[in-house]
């Protein structure tokens, strides 16, 4: 049985945004504009809300990235409680964005982690260099901030490098929470993909996840990849429900 709201409370907690501000049920997010996700408003919650609510709170929101001149953003997902926002923040001039989907593999379906890869993937519950080397290759300002996000990272986890010739061709993460494994940061370097290097990651982060003895596994993967979600079913996981953004 999915339950959204958990895997979501899950998933923020493995992505720590830097400001975090309740704001009744929803949660203020913030982290210098980096990733989407660590910085928007986390609408996760059981329950619903009146018209005049969701007012109130999307005007307080839009006040607290406009001080932080940030763009406001809402992410909506199954487990957003307020069934009336999305199509609020639509008649408001919102933008749909970032169209994702979270996929899950029931940890008794895991097998054994294959022997016939091409590469040594080693496990660490801290990164180093190699792994921030693959994970974010890009301006040094940016990349900064998401170290920072992925040391705060709870325990839990585990960092995991495919090594070939002695250099990192892959890596990937998880942490694990409430019986839930998330899996993120899945990157090979373009000169080694298509050579099963993912797909030797992957197995290693569920080999980890049931050797706690986590019932399920998730990742989350953008609609229009569909290699990743090639890869993924492979190894078992299948689509199990949609989030997205809205922004101002």
């Amino acid at each position: 049985m999915i339950d959204p709201l958990l895997i979501e409370q899950v998933a923020d907690a493995a992505w720590p945004a830097a400001e975090q501000t309740r704001l009744g049920p929803w949660k203020l997010r913030a982290t210098h504009g980096v990733t989407r996700r660590a910085n928007s408003v986390f609408t996760a919650g059981p329950e619903d809300a009146s018209a005049a609510e969701l007012e109130s709170w999307v005007a307080a929101a839009e006040g607290f990235y406009a001080r932080r001149s940030l763009p406001s953003v809402f992410q909506i997902s199954a487990a957003t409680g307020a069934s009336g926002l999305d199509r609020m923040l639509a008649s408001r001039g919102y933008a749909m964005t970032g169209v994702s989907e979270v996929w899950m593999l029931d940890a008794s379906r895991v097998g054994n982690v294959k022997r016939d890869h091409t590469c040594e993937v080693r496990a660490s519950d801290e990164p180093d260099q190699g792994w921030f080397d693959c994970a974010f290759d890009e301006p040094l300002e940016r990349r900064r901030v998401h170290e920072q996000i992925v040391r705060r990272a709870p325990r839990p986890r585990v960092f995991v490098s495919a090594e070939v010739g002695g250099n990192v061709a892959g890596c990937g993460m998880a942490t694990s929470g409430h019986g839930h494994a998330g899996i993120f940061c899945m990157a090979t370097h373009e000169a080694h993909r298509r050579r099963g290097i993912a797909l030797a990651l992957v197995e290693n982060l569920c080999a980890w996840a049931t050797g706690r003895g986590d019932q399920h596994i998730f990742l989350q993967v953008m609609r229009e990849n569909e290699a990743a979600k090639g890869l993924y079913r492979k190894v078992g996981f299948a689509w199990g429900y949609g989030y997205h953004y809205r922004v101002k």
